[in-house]
């Protein structure tokens, strides 16, 4: 289950503290809906959660190899 916590914790990690328009385009939702979840008016479907782990996923395959380079 994916609850306000988790859509925090998941949009700052990919986006910075200001996550919400971006976290709202890449899940194809209305950033007035995304303020909602984040406010816990709302509870998000849990069909995201499996979108929120494509989107952790697709972000560490672009970082990986760049961490690999540095070091």
């Amino acid at each position: 289950m994916t609850d306000r916590i988790t859509i925090i914790l998941v949009g700052e990690a990919l986006y910075g503290p200001r996550f919400q328009r971006e976290l709202a385009k890449d899940l194809n939702v209305n950033e007035r809906t995304m303020r909602r979840w984040v406010a816990g008016d709302f509870e998000p479907p849990a069909t995201i959660q499996n979108v929120l782990l494509e989107l952790l996923l697709n972000r560490r395959a672009k970082i990986d190899p760049l961490i690999g380079l540095l070091r």
